[in-house]
């Protein structure tokens, strides 16, 4: 979600769809997103990794094509697999229902993670719109033109201290 990954700060290089090797998934098409950047703050990462299934949730209710079956093939758990995984290799906590995690332990909740993405969604819905038309009709954007289409600047990549 490369207007997201604009406004977080994060220099994109390149976003769009891919398909995937079909395994056992009856749709193989994942987003995928390459960036380079300042590191951000953790609750920010995580809405921005659960901002792409929650685009999809918030287009099929709009679009009137919510369904049991839609439900279904929203529910990427790939993204929460792979926030998990990120925050354990930060030393953070991602608990995946309403709890927080225990004692000292910093983190935050999938669902909180998919809460902040509904509200980046809310805000920049229009510009999603945008750079989702032109991946459907190009398949991957650069960063700089994903940034343009959503009226925003792609900040220049991190150059790191020598």
């Amino acid at each position: 979600m490369a207007e997201a990954d604009c406004a977080g700060g994060e220099h994109t290089k390149i976003i769009g769809v891919v398909d995937l090797p079909r395994r056992r998934r009856t749709v193989a098409l994942t987003g995928r997103t390459e960036f380079d950047g300042l590191p951000i703050p953790f609750w920010r990462f995580a809405a921005q990794c659960a901002a792409g299934e929650r685009a999809q949730v918030r287009y099929l209710k709009s679009a009137g094509l919510w369904s049991p079956d839609s439900q279904a093939l929203c529910a990427n758990h790939d993204d929460l697999e792979f926030t998990t995984t990120w925050f354990q290799n930060a030393g953070l906590v991602l608990t995946r229902d309403e709890d927080l995690p225990d004692g000292d332990s910093p983190g935050m909740s999938w669902a909180m993670a998919c809460r902040i993405a509904d509200l980046m969604l809310s805000m920049l819905w229009p510009q999603v719109e945008a750079v989702a038309a032109s991946i459907d009709a190009r398949g991957l954007l650069t960063g700089d033109q994903a940034a343009e289409l959503a009226g925003a600047t792609n900040p220049p990549p991190h150059t790191r201290p020598d």
